[in-house]
């Protein structure tokens, strides 16, 4: 799967996951994050396309944020538990889950346009090496 960062435009640009990433496939959407047993601050999974999850098989509470096309906000569920059903909205196409305690961190809010950034279209940095 490929990586992203995903950043807060209502919020000035503030990172909200800085190892998202993207289940693009039907394998990769259905695997989803079953069997793991956290999330680091800063990662995530972004599903696309997607209407609503599940959090069958999974062993942690997430925070999910139910995006339209543009990657706005439609529906936050907050600490979704192990074996619960997320909230389905018609307009839903992309789905992100978070760690737990991500959007309250943050101040993620209903109608927040998020944005996404490729790492792999970065420029690379070239470390400083004294001396040179």
């Amino acid at each position: 799967m490929r990586e992203v960062m995903v950043l807060d435009s209502t919020r000035n640009g503030a990172v909200v996951g800085s190892r998202i990433q993207v289940a693009e496939s039907e394998l990769t959407r259905l695997i989803g994050l079953m069997g793991r047993k956290f999330l680091d601050p800063g990662a995530g999974l972004l599903l696309r396309p997607c209407s609503s999850i599940h959090t069958c098989w999974m062993r942690m509470p997430i925070d999910v944020l139910h995006l339209d096309r543009q990657m706005q906000v439609l529906a936050i569920d907050i600490a979704l538990k192990p074996w619960r059903v997320g909230s389905i909205r018609l307009r839903t196409r992309m789905v992100l889950e978070l760690p737990a305690g991500t959007v309250a961190r943050l101040g993620i809010g209903l109608g927040d346009q998020l944005a996404i950034e490729d790492m792999a279209a970065r420029p690379a940095t070239t470390p400083c090496v004294a001396g040179t």
